[in-house]
């Protein structure tokens, strides 16, 4: 059975999507097509399985403009120039700039309502308004890795590119590359595909004595490694 979303796709592209499109990106990107709309210059079906290729997309073509995700009732948002995410939004209430400060222990629970409250009725920038110029920043930060890397987990989904320089006014601007949120969210869907095939350890499994333990030497750091080359292992994962 087709959802609404689904049918505005499949039936009623583009005009449909006007009143979607404004409740979703507001003034933020300009109207470049005819008639005063939105420009959509790539639209269709999507699947976490593709995420890493739409970001990919965004950083190879250095793209200005807003990337949407929709699926059912969720939108997500990330807007781009040059190819870099300059910031993010959500309608998804876990995501609210409110509630991602709260999960960082930045605000309290009353505070965290009510910049919600704030954010729902009068947008992100009057809810960061209300915040230290630093935990603003922090909090915006954090949404859009969460809502970049969410789209690894996304199914049935479809996405849009809106094309034209976003303007997020007085929103403090961000830079993450992409393909970091590529990584990071499949990173993030493979901890959670193989984490329930690990084992658990039995309920009477003695604890160690640390006070008998003796005392071992500090190990040196790892090295790191620069994920950024994996991206083989990426479309691997991605395509089982």
């Amino acid at each position: 059975m087709s959802t609404p979303t689904q049918l505005l796709f499949d039936r009623l592209l583009p005009g449909s999507l006007e009143a979607l499109l404004a409740g979703a990106l507001g003034r933020h990107v300009p109207r470049l097509g005819p008639d005063d709309s939105f420009r959509i210059s790539s639209c269709g079906r999507f699947s976490g399985r593709i995420a890493a290729d739409l970001l990919a997309f965004a950083k190879n073509q250095t793209y200005d403009g807003a990337f949407l995700l929709l699926q059912d009732d969720i939108t997500r948002v990330l807007y781009l120039a040059r190819g870099s995410v300059i910031g993010a939004e959500s309608n998804v209430l876990f995501e609210r700039l409110g509630r991602v400060l709260l999960r960082l222990g930045r605000l309290s629970a009353d505070d965290s309502r009510h910049v919600v409250t704030v954010e729902e009725s009068r947008g992100s920038a009057a809810a960061a308004s209300m915040l230290p110029a630093e935990v603003a920043c922090i909090g915006l930060d954090r949404r859009a890795w969460e809502v970049g890397t969410s789209l690894t987990f996304m199914g049935s989904s479809h996405f849009l590119f809106v094309d034209g320089t976003p303007d997020l006014g007085e929103l403090p601007r961000l830079s993450i590359a992409p393909m970091d949120l590529a990584i990071e969210g499949v990173r993030r869907y493979d901890e959670w595909r193989n984490s329930a095939h690990k084992p658990t350890a039995p309920a009477d499994e003695p604890k160690a004595d640390l006070e008998a333990a003796p005392q071992s030497k500090p190990r040196p750091a790892a090295a790191t490694h620069d994920v950024r080359t994996d991206v083989d292992e990426i479309m691997r994962l991605l395509s089982e």
